[in-house]
């Protein structure tokens, strides 16, 4: 598996339907030291507040992490 040549930052709702956790497993097993966020509460695109996945406390926290990721590395 190649490393990224740029930052990257995982956020996955663990109820998601779309994207099952064997993906969050496969991607942590080649990429251990990618950041990654699993929110608990969360479904497929909880943090768009146009859909009925929206998920309020998770979209905060998510937004709060990347912006804090974006500082850090942009």
């Amino acid at each position: 598996t190649e490393t990224p040549r740029c930052p990257v930052l995982f956020h996955f709702g663990e109820t998601d339907q779309s994207i099952p956790p064997e993906h969050h497993t496969r991607i942590r097993a080649a990429q251990p030291n990618l950041p990654m966020h699993i929110y608990p509460a969360a479904g497929h695109g909880f943090s768009c507040d146009e859909r009925g996945s929206y998920h309020k406390e998770s979209a905060a926290l998510a937004r709060t992490r990347t912006l804090e990721f974006l500082a850090k590395n942009v």
